[in-house]
């Protein structure tokens, strides 16, 4: 990497977002380099998904047992094999590219390269951050009608190196985007020891308490065979005093900024026992905010619907807020009879025995996959111990795992600092500002991953549908 170095000359191009290029690299119009597909009527073929990591792939390769909607088919837009697609997380995650062919909602934009060997250079360039600031000019609508002008965009230009360099540049990135993934898949390993452990502590005390010598009672919970004689066994309806659900109003893609906006909560906003408020959508202006649904400091969490049935029924509690906010329908709020049982119940939620409960309520019946019945988050089973014996079992649970989650965080941060370096090598590349032949040429030949039928690796802890596609491919459970 030392070694880089910019080309010995540059020229001036129409290019805001990418500044200068090699003297030598074309300039062209988008609509030179990518043409619009706009076709319907393909009822038969396989629906796609939109991810970031694994780009548009197959809908049942995702999640299997997501009920798929028949209706209207006819009028999704068919995507072809090294298709590039631009959807609605495009603006995070770059276009993302086609490696099956299928239909895909009609919001999307789909495009085609003219020039088929220009497919690897263009699928780095449109990953990269640059590139992205540009796309998001032609962004028209907000949230399910937000679409791109393809007619404002085709008359951007692109930089086009000579097809032996994009050759070269692919090489590279190529090479290091696959050391990076490596690296990132076990730092990502240690990071689930380490969690694996952390959840072992936390059934240990939610399970049996702060004294191995606590005489056990058997229970009548197939989830929990034994727990403290004094403690107590109760579903949750028994310790609720009520639960709220949000709504689903229309929202846009960006956060609620500006001291006189309001937000609506993603699915994502709790995500292992954390809650974070920057997992919101901006609510448009005019909204009439329900006070009943107003999000809180101290509300306790969890998720009813997610693109991926792993984070169903995840937990947080809400330590601040920098947003105003309000709930959505895909999460659910638990007020309590007793709140001093607040924290405690946020770590039973965090254990192993009520994650079998939600895997077995959304297994439960057909369709459900993603979705967790209010009826059966309410038949779920919680062992509970006297109000001091509780807050005793927090306190010592936090000490026990803080280093734990020290460890953790620092891991995270480990992956996040790599993957700034990435994005910033990634555009710099892209766009000329390093010269990266001589590299590409010393660089030891490798099989790529898809190649040999082993899965990409993902950046990611976890991933969700974009929002188009779960909703058209997602069923929604009845709500008690």
């Amino acid at each position: 990497m030392s070694s880089l170095r910019p080309y010995p000359k540059y020229q001036k191009a129409n290019l805001s977002w990418a500044g200068s290029v090699p003297a030598h690299w074309d300039v062209r119009r988008t609509k030179y380099v990518l043409q619009e597909r706009n076709q319907k009527g393909f009822p038969d073929e396989p629906l796609l998904a939109a991810t970031q990591t694994r780009g548009v792939i197959r809908k049942s390769d995702f999640e299997t047992r997501t009920v798929v909607a028949s209706k209207d088919l006819h009028l999704l837009k068919l995507v072809c094999v090294n298709d590039f697609v631009i959807s609605l997380r495009s603006f995070q995650g770059g276009i993302e590219y086609a490696r099956h062919r299928g239909i895909i909602s009609p919001a999307y934009t789909i495009l085609r390269p003219t020039n088929p060997h220009h497919h690897g250079y263009l699928a780095w360039l449109f990953k990269a951050a640059p590139y992205l600031s540009n796309l998001t000019l032609h962004v028209t609508g907000i949230r399910q009608v937000q679409n791109i002008d393809y007619s404002g965009l085709s008359r951007s230009s692109l930089p086009v190196p000579p097809l032996d360099e994009q050759t070269a540049i692919v090489r590279f990135l190529d090479h290091v985007d696959r050391k990076i993934r490596r690296f990132i898949q076990a730092k990502r390993r240690l990071i689930e020891l380490l969690q694996e452990e952390k959840q072992t502590l936390i059934e240990q005390r939610v399970t049996r308490g702060m004294s191995a010598s606590h005489t056990l009672s058997a229970t009548n919970a197939a989830c929990l065979d034994m727990i403290p004689a004094s403690w107590r066994l109760t579903r949750l309806r028994s310790i609720v005093r009520r639960i709220d659900q949000g709504v689903s109003p229309q929202a846009e893609s960006r956060k609620a900024e500006d001291a006189g906006s309001w937000g609506v909560l993603k699915s994502g906003c709790v995500n292992h026992g954390v809650f974070r408020d920057t997992e919101h959508k901006r609510l448009p202006d005019g909204f009439r905010i329900d006070p009943r649904i107003v999000v809180n400091v101290g509300d306790l969490l969890v998720s009813r619907a997610c693109g991926s049935p792993k984070l169903v029924g995840s937990t947080g509690r809400v330590a601040s807020l920098r947003y105003r906010l309000i709930l959505s329908d895909k999460t659910f709020r638990l007020i309590l009879k007793e709140q001093e049982l607040a924290e405690f119940i946020l770590l039973a939620m965090n254990s192993r025995y009520y994650r079998t409960q939600v895997e077995q309520a959304i297994s439960g019946a057909e369709g459900l996959a993603n979705n967790l019945p209010l009826s059966s988050l309410r038949d779920m089973w919680f062992a509970i111990p006297p109000i001091e014996e509780a807050a005793e079992i927090v306190a010592s649970a936090g000490l026990e795992t803080s280093q734990i989650e020290s460890t953790i965080v620092s891991t995270r941060q480990q992956i996040d600092l790599l993957m700034e370096y990435r994005n910033r090598l990634l555009a710099d590349v892209v766009t000329g500002k390093l010269d990266v032949r001589e590299a590409a040429e010393r660089l030891p030949l490798e099989l790529d991953e898809f190649e040999t039928g082993g899965e990409p690796l993902d950046y990611e802890d976890t991933e969700e549908l974009d929002d188009e596609t779960s909703e058209l491919v997602s069923a929604s459970a009845d709500e008690d």
